[in-house]
């Protein structure tokens, strides 16, 4: 463990911990500020950055591999003086490493709606078995975030299951909380996702989707997001790992146990190793999907795709694209959308490859990109766009990046820093309710977890 950490907790920025500083974009970009969130415990490893989400004037940014793979999250609010972190959210039953194995990796899965933050941790341990998983969930009390929480009630899978990874995605929206479950490596089924309805600690299960025609090695549920009404799941692994999408539509009498799947999305140009489904992203009658595999400028250059609602189907509107794409850019290995304005990460897992994120706007019914933003400190191998989230706001956006240096000190190197983005006021309705971060995180959900289980180019690899 590390005994060094409480000193560098003191050592470090005070008790604001934002570094402010310019960013470098034309005069033309919609970009105003930016601040970088770096934890008040910084420490080499943490995966600092590896899930943001964001509500309002709550930003929440977790760190996986805390504690040698614990895993614990850090809550921000604005202030007169800028993002201030206010919290610091672990589990009360938490463990780490033992007998060569990981932790429970709280934090894969990181999502904030109105006053409630949910974390996964897949590889928890319980009655329900091994790595079966578990999902906490903290309710801001009326006096405040307090500067250290544990969970307000953790939940886990209905009738358990070693190995299940219960927790490697989640996203919430208002009072629909949806939980991806893929299993660890070489799951024998294809996964599952949960879908539960409540507020504060009570929440009840109501149903277990499950897709049609899915195998067990198209990672069902390793990325999952919704905004109350209507449920994305991506399964990356489908048709040898073209991938695919499925989408729940919130039926008038609510989420029920016989809710199947209104659409199954694909992309209408997709071949084998596209991961289209990799991220994914939904906003009203908007479902924005990744595919960094997409080879359109060489190998893994990567795309992004837009589906709107037509009546009862949906309908692929375009293909997005970086303005400068060229092979192994992995454009579209997160994505998140809000009303007019979404962001796609460019972020190569395995190397020190392209790392940006590409910010899109919509005039006229079609999506312009408006800026490329690269790390703030050109550091290479930061995994900068690994994770993003467009605020329900459009007043900014947010990405993170797990093995930035949070510092100059050792013990601070590769620790993970998140960037976050003000953007100028765009005139327009007020957008429709939206979760900006989701599974995550648009987080990445499950990434995380093959990465830790030893298939870290899952999809870096053909």
């Amino acid at each position: 463990m590390r005994s060094r950490k409480h000193f560098y907790r003191t050592h470090l920025l005070s008790s604001l911990f934002i570094l402010s500083s310019g960013v470098a974009v034309s005069a033309s970009s919609p970009v105003t500020s930016q601040s970088t969130l770096i934890a008040s415990d910084a420490f080499t490893g943490s995966a600092y950055g590896w899930a943001v989400s964001s509500d309002g004037d709550t930003a929440v940014v977790s760190a996986f591999a805390d504690y040698d793979g614990l895993g614990a999250a850090y809550v921000y609010e604005r202030t007169d003086s800028g993002w201030k972190e206010v919290s610091k959210l672990t589990a009360s039953d938490g463990s780490g490493p033992a007998n060569g194995e990981p932790g429970d990796s709280l934090g894969m899965g990181a999502s904030i709606s109105g006053n409630t933050i949910v974390l996964g941790a897949p590889l928890n341990d319980h009655s329900g078995g091994t790595d079966s998983g578990g999902v906490y969930v903290y309710v801001k009390p009326a006096s405040g975030w307090p500067a250290a929480m544990t969970e307000t009630v953790k939940l886990t899978a209905p009738g358990g299951g070693a190995e299940k990874a219960f927790g490697g995605s989640v996203s919430i929206k208002g009072n629909t909380l949806v939980v991806g479950a893929t299993g660890k490596k070489n799951a024998p089924d294809s996964g599952e996702v949960f879908v539960y309805d409540g507020s504060g600690a009570n929440w009840s299960h109501k149903v277990t989707l499950s897709g049609s025609g899915l195998q067990g090695s198209d990672r069902f549920g390793a990325i999952v997001d919704t905004d109350g009404n209507t449920i994305v799941v991506g399964a990356f692994g489908t048709s040898t790992s073209q991938g695919s999408v499925y989408v729940y539509n919130k039926p008038a009498s609510g989420w029920a146990a016989n809710t199947t799947q209104d659409a199954v999305l694909v992309a209408g140009d997709g071949v084998p190793n596209d991961y289209f489904g990799g991220s994914v992203a939904v906003d009203g009658n908007t479902i924005l999907v990744g595919a960094n595999g997409d080879d359109d400028a060489g190998g893994k250059s990567g795309s992004a795709y837009l589906f709107t609602r037509s009546g009862s189907d949906w309908v692929e509107q375009s293909k997005l694209t970086a303005s400068d794409a060229k092979a192994a850019d992995n454009f579209g290995y997160a994505v998140d959308i809000a009303g007019d304005t979404l962001v796609v990460g460019a972020s190569n897992f395995e190397s020190s490859g392209a790392e940006a994120i590409y910010l899109f706007r919509r005039s006229d019914n079609s999506w312009k990109e408006e800026v490329r933003l690269n790390h703030p400190d050109d550091q290479a191998d930061s995994k900068f766009g690994l994770s993003v989230a467009v605020d329900d706001s459009e007043s900014f956006i947010m990405t993170g990046a797990m093995r930035a240096d949070a510092g100059p000190d050792r013990m601070q190197k590769t620790a993970g820093a998140a960037y976050l983005y003000e953007l100028e006021k765009v005139s327009k309705p007020a957008p429709a309710n939206k979760d900006s971060g989701g599974g995550g995180g648009g987080s990445l959900g499950l990434w995380g977890l093959l990465a830790l289980l030893g298939f870290r180019s899952y999809r870096n690899k053909k």
